[in-house]
């Protein structure tokens, strides 16, 4: 059996066949067999976000530990391919914005981590960066 074609997983992940076996004489006899072939998955594709920008205001005396926002992503990678890890991207965690918020690995919210939010003056965005799957291809 030959691939005819590059197989994708999130397209198709399972293929089933019959085969026949013809022997070489004048009264050919078959033999029949089904094949099936399972497509296994590799860490062919990104995460996505629902959105690209999340826009949120919080009021100044939003306590520690308030949710401000629940990012979504999906990726249709299988298994542990399609688990999502979110994380701030290496700017955001070299800005103040790390020390005002974090980021809930598994769960997507971001949450507030100081006291007070007035004694930071700065304009904190949170543009999401690109999460990634947890493993490997």
């Amino acid at each position: 059996m030959l691939l005819k074609e590059k197989l994708d997983r999130e397209s198709e992940s399972e293929y089933r066949m019959q085969l026949y076996a013809v022997d070489g004489a004048t009264d050919a006899m078959t033999g029949t067999a089904m094949v099936t072939v399972h497509v296994s998955d590799v860490n062919d594709n990104r995460p996505r976000f629902s959105k690209p920008l999340y826009d949120v205001f919080v009021m100044e005396n939003t306590p520690p530990g308030t949710v401000v926002v629940i990012l979504e992503a999906f990726d249709a990678d299988d298994g542990d391919n399609g688990v999502i890890d979110f994380q701030f991207a290496v700017s955001t965690l070299e800005s103040e914005s790390s020390q005002v918020f974090s980021v809930n690995s598994s769960t997507g919210q971001i949450v507030v981590k100081v006291t007070t939010l007035a004694s930071h003056s700065r304009r904190t965005s949170l543009i999401p960066h690109q999460s990634v799957s947890t493993s490997s291809p």
